[in-house]
């Protein structure tokens, strides 16, 4: 097989394999492993084989040998790239290794062979545009990966400030604990009373932004008075981190 026919079949199965991986979803699990298996350990390789030795001048062994071990590398370095970017998915995934797969099938399009110049002596033309284009396609996807990763590399400005503060209750001998939202887009919140690590009592609270709660929490059998207590503050949206102080010492 020539070496054009076998890049534009190439292209045509990672295409197809990509396409039905896509629209597959979580079903046909024995198809998308037929599929997606070619798709990440061979067709990436094969592709970069394709530019290395357009010739076919290594052997059968060899040729299926280095195209897992270059697919394997291109699959871990457009991994990093999606890790880096846009996070890691089956969708990304498929999507980056299909765009790189012919990014480099469209490097292997372009003629190796020496050419002779019309002195006849030796010109290596052909080859030095193969390896210029080469390079552009590559600083293209350095580019772009780049460019996606920008938005998490710019620290953004605005804050996810919540304050926590407690003080022993002598009117009911428990505790009285503050939630100070400053600017915190979530609104509700869970704090838990913890002694020597363990949970005593949970309570839900919803604070506007810009506002404060106070909640007054009552001892419970559970309470020791042979150990400090304390408050954690947590947010279920996960947009705030959470907060712990120590708040009394019953001893």
């Amino acid at each position: 097989m020539s070496t054009r026919r076998a890049i534009l079949v190439i292209a045509i199965v990672t295409v197809l394999s990509a396409t039905v991986l896509l629209l597959a979803g979580d079903r046909l699990v024995w198809l998308r492993a037929i599929l997606g298996i070619p798709l990440a350990l061979l067709l990436p390789g094969h592709a970069a084989m394709l530019c290395a030795d357009p010739d076919r001048r290594l052997g059968g062994f060899e040729w299926f040998a280095l195209s897992v071990a270059a697919s394997i590398a291109i699959v871990a370095l457009a991994t990093i790239g999606v890790a880096a970017t846009i996070g890691i998915s089956e969708v990304a995934l498929v999507v980056v290794l299909t765009a790189v797969t012919l990014a480099i099938l469209s490097i292997a399009l372009v003629p190796a062979g020496t050419v002779r110049d019309w002195h006849g002596g030796p010109s290596q033309r052909s080859a030095t545009w193969r390896a210029v284009y080469g390079s552009i396609v590559l600083l293209a996807c350095a580019a772009l990966v780049l460019l996606a990763s920008l938005p998490q590399l710019i620290p953004t400005q605005s804050t996810q400030t919540v304050q926590l503060w407690g003080l022993p209750d002598a009117g009911s001998h428990g505790l009285r604990i503050g939630v100070n939202n400053v600017d915190a887009t979530s609104t509700k919140f869970r704090v838990t009373i913890q002694q020597s690590g363990h949970p005593i009592a949970d309570v839900q609270v919803v604070v506007p932004k810009g506002t404060e709660r106070i909640l007054l929490v009552k001892p419970t059998a559970l309470w020791s008075a042979n150990a400090p207590l304390g408050a954690v503050l947590t947010d279920p949206a996960g947009l705030v981190s959470s907060r712990s102080i120590s708040v009394w010492d019953s001893q």
